[in-house]
């Protein structure tokens, strides 16, 4: 013999069927913008790290290291001798006032600062990179934006 209200009812099994689908939905839309995030962050570290490795290959290998951004373009462009690598710009940053860098020794005048800026608009953040050649320093710079 079969019990009486065995199983759930209609309205029970839409009550779970909207739960988990509200729970999808924003699962969904949060791993979307932690992807994104997370890639803004990687671009970061990844500019700081061919910024220091190319300086240092200027001063090694002797030859003449050039950083800069076609017109345009959403990738940056490292060329050391014959080797070329371009880092792509993510969605959601933007760079801006990006001379072409030349590396190498005797190159540069030590009162002249070459800057470009990367602006986060989603997070209102703008990094300044101010390079002072002759010396081969850089300053990075992140301010808020009003």
């Amino acid at each position: 013999m079969k019990p009486k209200f065995a199983g759930f009812t209609l309205v029970e099994s839409l009550l779970v069927l909207t739960l988990v689908s509200v729970i999808v939905t924003f699962s969904v839309v949060i791993t979307k913008n932690l992807e994104q995030e997370l890639a803004i962050r990687h671009f970061f570290t990844k500019l700081d790290k061919h910024i220091l490795l190319n300086h240092q290959a200027s001063f090694v290998e002797q030859d003449r290291v050039i950083m800069g951004r076609g017109e345009g373009s959403r990738t940056i462009h490292f060329i050391v001798g014959e080797q070329t690598f371009d880092l792509p710009v993510p969605e959601g940053l933007r760079v801006s006032n990006f001379p072409p860098m030349n590396f190498a020794i005797g190159t540069g005048d030590k009162g002249q600062m070459r800057s470009f800026f990367v602006d986060w608009d989603a997070k209102k953040i703008q990094v300044s990179y101010n390079f002072l050649f002759g010396k081969g320093h850089y300053e990075k710079e992140i301010r808020n934006k009003p």
